[in-house]
């Protein structure tokens, strides 16, 4: 990630490669809070969205939501940003390349508070505990 006299309105999320030097590619996204790698792509946070990046730098997809990482092909997509307060976001699982699949609501659940892995995601909710099994 670069930007200009660490001014965030010019962020701008760059690849290089490792083995040859110099970079493959640039990509301007201002307010980059956080970069997560997910095989070839990478998923971007700032501070209004969340975007997927493929491996050449072009938009997969951008949502007003959260998305986290489940292993090197394999991703969570929430419909709203992660919250301490109960709410009711859909959850879709992807692989990449492919479309998501929606997983159904996480309802009354304090997103914040969730945990996942390959196959299964636990959040506090108002009452209990919310688990969802959405893998084998």
């Amino acid at each position: 990630m670069e930007d200009a006299g660490y001014d965030s309105k010019t962020d701008v999320v760059t690849a290089v490669d490792l083995d040859k030097g110099g970079r493959v590619w640039k990509r301007p996204l201002a307010g980059v809070d956080g970069l997560v790698p997910v095989g070839p792509a990478l998923l971007v946070d700032n501070q209004s969205q969340t975007t997927l990046l493929d491996g050449s730098g072009k938009t997969v997809w951008a949502n007003g939501g959260a998305a986290a990482r489940l292993d090197g092909g394999n991703l969570l997509q929430f419909a709203k940003p992660l919250s301490g307060y109960s709410d009711d976001p859909a959850l879709a699982g992807q692989h990449l390349g492919d479309q998501p699949v929606q997983l159904g609501p996480l309802n009354d659940v304090r997103t914040d508070t969730c945990s996942w892995n390959k196959s299964v995601i636990a959040c506090v909710g108002d009452k209990d505990f919310v688990i969802l099994k959405f893998a084998k």
